[in-house]
């Protein structure tokens, strides 16, 4: 009897192994996003100093793009929590997030380079709202007939998931739209990391 391509269900280990891996060199290569002048530029045209001081700016924003990427590690490891397995369009899902998530050193790169472009802001907001999307079809998808996830998830938990997906995506669309404003366009997303530190310590 051959098995319908939707209902082929995997092993969601491998799935995992390849996310975590994806994430870690993602976030491991952000670090290079923060670009050091050569020493005799440094020393003739501005000194060590003032070049540490005009970095500040690039070091936030990667700061930013390392903690934003860090939620949504936690994000996906709080779905597979409760997701058990996968199928073939599950899988793709996440190869598509993962290809916006591996573009993150790249959008970084132009905030830190462009920081007065509102494209660079608007390639930035647009990479945070196109994961933010992925994030929310994937649990969408899995909790469907619950085909993908455990039947004993509940729908507090199940509505909590949508919730922190609904909550980045409308972040990013609202940055999308500051983008005009490049001073204040990327600072939009710390109110994700803020949020939810406040929502942390409102629930201990």
């Amino acid at each position: 009897m051959k098995i319908p391509f939707a209902k082929l269900y995997m092993n969601k280990n491998r799935l995992e192994t390849l996310v975590d891996g994806i994430f870690a060199i993602v976030m491991t290569l952000l670090v290079i996003t923060v670009v050091v002048p050569q020493r005799q530029v440094v020393i003739k045209d501005v000194g060590f100093e003032l070049m540490i001081l005009s970095k500040f700016h690039d070091i936030a924003n990667y700061a930013l793009s390392f903690i934003l990427l860090a939620i949504f590690w936690i994000e996906h490891h709080e779905q597979y929590h409760f997701i058990k397995r996968t199928d073939r369009v599950h899988i793709w899902i996440n190869i598509f997030t993962l290809l916006f998530i591996a573009l993150f050193p790249f959008s970084t790169s132009l905030l830190n380079e462009f920081p007065d472009k509102d494209i660079a802001e608007l390639i930035f907001g647009f990479n945070m709202f196109i994961v933010g999307i992925l994030f929310y079809l994937n649990w969408d998808y899995a909790i469907k007939d619950k085909h993908l996830v455990d039947d004993n998830v509940s729908d507090k938990d199940i509505a909590s998931m949508r919730r922190k997906c609904k909550f980045i995506i409308v972040i990013a669309a609202i940055a999308i739209v500051l983008s005009a404003h490049p001073a204040i366009s990327a600072d939009i997303f710390w109110l994700i990391p803020v949020t939810i530190a406040i929502e942390h310590l409102l629930k201990r």
